[in-house]
């Protein structure tokens, strides 16, 4: 059994546990809803990066986290997004030097203990990289270029996110098809 076919047993099995057999078919419906509608959320996702609304690009990818056993590109790249674009989120709420230290400490408040592990996991190498260039910022200029790379970075890892989203959703699309 491949990945897509073990989201599709999985989903069914959740979703019959949680609701009830009775309403398996109703649970199909969603999924195939979900499925129909994915281009147009995908589309609204690139809109958000583009106009620098990452807080909503950072609310609406959640909706991706149950893909992220199933394919080790969805789970690393959904793990950089969801890093890159919460901390981006909350340096643009208010876009000043200040406010960029204050997400630093935000983030070494909670995460400190786990700097230890910059060397050995690739998930905390991608986020003291990021903190330990937020905190080096200086000036508004700085600051800006620091936003508008972080972008650069959260938008090439979506459109590799997208595609395999993509690839991934239209190979379970055929099997529940077939």
């Amino acid at each position: 059994m491949n990945s897509e076919e073990n989201f599709i047993l999985n989903y069914r099995r959740s979703f019959i546990k949680t609701f009830g057999i009775q309403y398996a078919e109703e649970g199909e419906g969603l999924f195939t809803t979900f499925l129909n509608a994915l281009p147009s959320i995908l589309s609204d996702m690139q809109t958000d990066i583009n106009l620098r609304n990452i807080s909503d690009f950072y609310l609406k990818l959640s909706r991706f986290k149950h893909f992220i056993e199933y394919s080790d590109i969805l789970n690393t790249h959904w793990y950089v997004l969801r890093a890159y674009s919460g901390g981006i989120s909350r340096i643009l709420e208010k876009p000043t030097v200040d406010n960029s230290q204050d997400v630093f400490y935000y983030y070494y408040k909670k995460y400190g203990d786990r700097r230890l592990l910059k060397d050995e996991n690739w998930f905390e190498k991608k986020r003291w990289d990021f903190l330990e260039e937020l905190v080096e910022i200086k000036d508004n200029q700085q600051l800006e270029s620091f936003i508008k790379d972080k972008i650069e970075i959260i938008n090439q890892y979506f459109d590799e996110y997208k595609a395999e989203v993509i690839r991934f959703t239209s190979h379970m699309d055929r099997i529940l098809k077939s």
